[in-house]
């Protein structure tokens, strides 16, 4: 018991560093609400760009972690962590892998939509 805190404590303590790197990153948000950078037409374009910055910058653990949103037959919703594999602009998907048999893939084999979040404190950032 000891050995595992102990090696949770050093695993906090090489974030801390980067987490003092990410205050650098910080900007004031303009007074107005006008956006920091401009969006681009289609949502991939930022979201590629900010998953490439974060996996780069090592600053946020996990860049690749998003939220994935389902709902079941019975109407309520279901929440889990997924790690984004890749996106398709294309197709205009975001790439993940799962097993089909589980309550997620049989939830997107009956519903085909979902909904998905990345957030990244590091940079006050999700999309």
């Amino acid at each position: 018991m000891k050995a595992s805190r102990r090696a949770a404590g050093e695993n906090v303590a090489r974030l801390r560093p980067a987490r003092d790197r990410a205050a650098d990153l910080f900007e004031e948000l303009p007074r107005d609400g006008s956006l920091t950078e401009p969006l681009d037409d289609s949502p991939f374009g930022i979201l590629a760009r900010w998953l490439d910055e974060a996996s780069e910058q090592r600053v946020q653990p996990n860049p690749t972690a998003m939220a994935l949103a389902t709902v079941g037959g019975d109407g309520r919703p279901s929440l889990r962590m997924l790690l984004c594999r890749g996106l398709d602009p294309v197709a205009g998907a975001i790439v993940f892998y799962t097993n089909r048999e589980s309550r997620k893939g049989r939830e997107l084999w009956a519903r085909p939509h979902a909904a998905a979040t990345f957030h990244w404190d590091a940079w006050q950032r999700q999309a």
